[in-house]
């Protein structure tokens, strides 16, 4: 019995559904067909009471080839200095890169925003007025309420979202 050489094969078995995620990403940059089997490693535990990891999976006839690559790739980032890196992107030194776009950071600071699309380099928080945080709280109390009642009171589904959707829209 021959086997199908586009048949998906373990490449490796990871920790959490971001690693997963990455290692794909990274595969796929470099022209494998890999693929994060991550859904299920999260719904299954809860659903099932079932523990499955997330693994990385390519064709067969990729396997090989992709171990090496991966391998290659985990040698690489253990030389990274992050360190050195996090100051270079933070003093605009040579080789800074905007986060967003890739664009060139190189000779700004944090202060001004990336030249090619115009983001800054961290996230702007917006600022709150008293008002607007109690809102946000009620709402959160009038959701928490609703979880517990859909859990605890046998009212119908339909009518209980009916029943937030107007509270929230107050």
């Amino acid at each position: 019995m021959d086997l199908d050489p586009e048949e998906p094969v373990d490449l490796c078995r990871v920790r959490s559904p971001f690693e997963a995620d990455t290692i794909a990403a990274c595969l796929q940059d470099r022209g494998f067909r890999a693929c994060a089997m991550t859904l299920a490693a999260g719904t299954v535990q809860w659903e099932g009471g079932i523990t499955n990891v997330p693994r990385i999976q390519v064709p067969r006839c990729e396997l090989a080839e992709a171990q090496a690559v991966l391998e290659a790739v985990k040698e690489q980032a253990k030389s990274i200095d992050w360190e050195q890196e996090l100051e270079k992107q933070e003093s605009g030194a040579p080789g800074a890169v905007c986060a967003f776009c890739g664009g060139s950071r190189e000779g700004l600071d944090n202060s001004k925003p990336c030249p090619a699309c115009g983001n800054w380099p961290e996230p702007l928080k917006p600022q709150l007025d008293d008002v607007q945080v109690s809102k946000m709280r009620l709402r959160t109390k009038h959701l928490l309420y609703f979880g517990i009642a859909l859990i605890v009171l046998p009212i119908p589904v339909g009518l209980l979202i009916e029943i937030v959707m107007r509270v929230l829209r107050r």
